[in-house]
């Protein structure tokens, strides 16, 4: 059976393994990029699946799930362009993959990390620009004619492939100093999440349509 261990457990272990800065900054990483994929999956599970599952949400709360795709989507991009972020901007220090080749010893796998960040800020490029003209900043060209300023072009293969050299960037160093890596998009379904909603959602316009043809009435049970 695997063995499951606490994020304190896999943060003593990374700096261990790796040193008390390197392995500090590894583990908060990690964190960001897991976390990352987990909202990339329920993004996906709701409106990257099945048209069925946008008929359900449609049918249920098409306003709502209008905001929340739109939420997701910009506080995925955010999450891609952070991790390309300089060192520091400003006076402060930011947590970004550049900072894990700073602190990287000599000895360390500079020219594979330094060849994997540069992949990254390459295929993140895209996030950037939404994040500069439209999340972080509105760029007035682009509000008052978005036709003659476009945006770069973001799609959900785009997301992907940043996201597998993210995991790209953290492996390098994982299995150098580790000698394992992580599987960053192997949590998929996971109970509680998107599809759990879903099959909610359907039973409850399921339980609706009945009520329609009956004289029961369900009143909510929370306010």
């Amino acid at each position: 059976m695997p063995t499951i261990k606490t994020e304190n457990q896999l943060r003593e272990e990374k700096v261990a393994q790796m040193g008390v800065q390197l392995g500090e900054l590894h583990f908060l990483l990690w964190k960001d990029l897991t976390w990352l994929h987990f909202e990339w999956d329920q993004f996906s599970e709701l409106f990257g699946a099945t048209s069925s599952r946008i008929d359900v949400m449609n049918a249920a709360a098409p306003r709502f799930f209008w905001s929340l795709e739109r939420v997701l989507w910009q506080d995925i991009l955010l999450s891609l362009s952070r991790l390309a972020d300089p060192t520091g901007t400003g006076g402060q220090q930011n947590l970004t993959f550049r900072r894990l080749l700073s602190l990287l010893p000599k000895d360390g796998p500079r020219e594979q990390l330094l060849s994997a960040l540069n992949e990254y800020e390459q295929k993140s490029l895209f996030a950037r620009d939404w994040r500069h003209s439209l999340f972080a900043h509105r760029a007035l060209d682009h509000a008052a004619n978005p036709d003659a300023h476009p945006l770069k072009e973001a799609s959900r293969a785009d997301v992907i492939s940043a996201l597998e050299a993210a995991a790209q960037v953290m492996n390098i160093v994982e299995l150098h100093y580790q000698d394992s890596t992580t599987g960053y998009g192997a949590a998929h379904g996971q109970i509680g999440g998107a599809y759990d909603l879903l099959y909610l959602l359907d039973r409850g316009l399921h339980a609706r349509e009945i009520e329609e043809d009956s004289e029961e009435v369900w009143n909510p049970r929370f306010s």
